[in-house]
């Protein structure tokens, strides 16, 4: 934080975070949801860009994707797929809360963009959490204060 101060002679801003987010009442629907989009969307994304291949090692500036992609391909698709599922922002209105709760402990503020619409989710999926999140969860995040409320 001093190393910034000095160079910008203001505090640091706090951590960004942007997940995607399935908000549903019923657990099981939002976790069906999530995973069959969440994933749709990291496969499209490791495919397109060949997350896992070799030849990130030897293009100048991209030394540590080479390096994501060893670990990546050493973990394997499937646990890389899980690990990224799980750090989203999905469930319950409670499960959310207590996902951004536990996120703030280990970190302190932050702000957070959620992404509602991605890898063909539906549209009712998709009314459904908006609704469900604007009703549910924002109240109770919004009572929380902090300078993650802010924007919102």
């Amino acid at each position: 934080a001093e190393h910034y101060r000095s160079h910008h002679k203001t505090a640091p801003p706090i951590p960004f975070f942007v997940d995607f987010c399935v908000c549903d009442k019923n657990a099981d629907r939002a976790a069906e949801n999530a995973d069959r989009h969440v994933r749709r969307y990291l496969l499209s994304l490791m495919h397109h860009y060949e997350m896992m291949g070799d030849h990130f090692a030897d293009v100048q500036g991209y030394e540590e994707y080479g390096e994501g992609a060893k670990a990546m391909q050493t973990a394997g698709l499937e646990a890389v797929a899980d690990d990224y599922l799980a750090s989203q922002t999905w469930g319950t209105p409670q499960q959310i809360l207590d996902k951004i709760h536990a996120r703030r402990e280990i970190l302190g503020a932050y702000d957070i963009l959620l992404v509602t619409r991605f890898a063909g989710l539906p549209y009712n999926v998709l009314e459904r959490t908006m609704k469900t999140f604007a009703s549910e969860v924002m109240p109770e995040l919004r009572s929380w204060g902090g300078p993650e409320t802010i924007a919102a």
